[in-house]
């Protein structure tokens, strides 16, 4: 596949790393923008990157459990689009849209024979019903996004809702 040349927004890396390491539970009574879409307004979208700089991240108490990134509105850029400390899946699933793309990183939680496991999973989100233009674009900038996580166990291609089933997702990254 063809780069498209967009580049991840510099907050994307910061959020990645927020989800990987967690930060202080009191530096979340502060933070503003839980729990809704960030990728609204440029205002909204830069105080998010300035609030992600100021965040102390040396705690290993992990709090946001996914993040969702979009190509911002001028499709020059990867962004933030949402980000959420919900641990209920569910929540997770409803954010994606039905005719548009995203990716999303989700701290998953399974248990397995041995025990509880977790483990970091990317989500390409590339519904049936997008617009095919939107399809090429996701797929020619996913890696340039891919590129700056590490420690990412899990690629899950989905391009409709079963795909993202919770039983369907732990199959497949057990």
């Amino acid at each position: 596949m063809a780069q498209s040349g967009i580049q991840p927004d510099p907050s994307c890396f910061r959020a990645f790393q927020l989800i990987k390491t967690g930060f202080p539970v009191s530096a979340a009574d502060t933070f503003k923008h839980f729990e809704t879409d960030l990728a609204t307004d440029e205002a909204t979208q830069q105080q998010f990157a300035k609030d992600l700089a100021e965040l102390d991240t040396k705690s290993t108490k992990k709090f946001i459990k996914f993040v969702m990134f979009k190509l911002s509105n001028a499709g020059d850029k990867i962004i933030v689009s949402y980000i959420s400390k919900s641990e209920d899946y569910e929540d997770f699933v409803k954010r994606l849209p039905e005719d548009e793309c995203r990716w999303a990183v989700y701290d998953m939680t399974f248990d397995t024979k041995d025990g509880q496991r977790s483990k970091l999973v990317f989500f390409s989100w590339t519904p049936d019903k997008a617009k095919v233009k939107n399809k090429m674009m996701y797929a020619s900038s996913k890696q340039a996004l891919k590129s700056i996580f590490t420690g990412i166990h899990n690629d899950i291609q989905a391009t409709d809702f079963d795909d993202v089933q919770l039983d369907a997702v732990v199959d497949k990254i057990k």
